[in-house]
């Protein structure tokens, strides 16, 4: 008789184990976590943070890893709160706010503040708030302005106006921006002294305060 394994004893082991093989497998992908299961391969984007750095996309579901915190540098800023026409903002020392109601009309100047520009000092002219009816001289009817552009602070939709003092820069240049919330119209307006830029420099200050300012309840 020939020693050895027979062909049927060989197909039966390599049987069992193709049978093992499977098992195994089917084990582990039934066993792995769910959330190793739902894990799929992220696009490559990348999110640019307030700070310059950017961000990829992570996780299960691919979100976003959150940016680093930056600085608040109006944290320290001083708070003007209006409780009758339900709004705030913050300013920087040491800025001194002036001014009132007229009418029906709320006038206030923002004065004593001054801006860096291309490593110069610039004094604000004067920085004005005012809430007037929303059907006074069309200022916030958007149709006419035609040439505003849209800012977005704090859920608040801002349309931007700017331009020079008599149509020259040099004299002096303002930026004003406004929104209207029920039947006021809220209007900020940045005007800075002469300057012989014949640009348009706006100063991150006027970004800044806009940054703060919030409608609150009445």
């Amino acid at each position: 008789m020939q020693k050895g394994f027979s062909p049927i004893f060989i197909v039966v082991i390599l049987g069992v184990l193709v049978i093992t093989a499977v098992g195994f497998v089917v084990y582990l992908q039934y066993s792995a976590p769910k959330e190793q299961l739902e894990q799929t391969a992220c696009t490559q984007e990348a999110k640019v943070c307030p700070d310059g750095s950017a961000v990829g996309r992570t996780g299960p579901n691919c979100q976003f890893a959150e940016c680093p915190e930056v600085q608040d540098e109006t944290a320290n800023w001083q708070k003007y709160t209006n409780t009758e026409y339900g709004f705030e903002f913050k300013y920087p020392e040491p800025g001194l706010i002036s001014g009132g109601k007229v009418g029906s009309h709320l006038y206030l100047s923002l004065d004593n503040i001054s801006v860096e520009i291309n490593n110069s000092s610039v004094k604000f002219r004067t920085v004005n708030i005012r809430v007037t009816p929303i059907n006074y001289s069309g200022y916030c009817d958007v149709d006419n302005n035609t040439k505003a552009e849209s800012y977005k602070f704090n859920d608040i939709i801002f349309m931007e106006r700017k331009y020079g003092e008599g149509g020259n820069v040099s004299k002096g240049y303002y930026y004003e921006y406004f929104t209207s919330k029920n039947n006021d119209c809220f209007i900020l307006s940045f005007a800075l002294q002469g300057s012989s830029t014949e640009e348009f420099l706006e100063p991150v200050i006027f970004r800044q305060i806009l940054s703060t300012f919030k409608f609150i309840e009445q």
